[in-house]
């Protein structure tokens, strides 16, 4: 292993243990392999995605704002 490996111990569901396992298999592959790919290509997604929320969120409180103000003003 490389000197700048480090480990990291995951909790799954069965059902993603075995979709990790015929994945494996289907591609020939360690079921470490699998999940280091799956975290390589899916963790910009997954941040993206959050950012995203993050933001909705924001405009979707600053919206809300909004409406009470003109509600009031009415």
């Amino acid at each position: 292993m490389p000197a700048n490996s480090r480990h990291l111990q995951l909790r799954l569901s069965s059902e993603m243990r075995k979709e990790i396992e015929s994945a494996s298999q289907k591609l020939l592959m360690t079921s470490a392999d699998v999940i280091r790919g799956a975290l390589f290509f899916g963790l910009p997604i997954f941040t993206q995605m959050a950012e995203l929320q993050k933001e909705l969120g924001e405009r979707f409180i600053k919206k809300l704002k909004k409406d009470s103000r003109t509600r009031r003003s009415s």
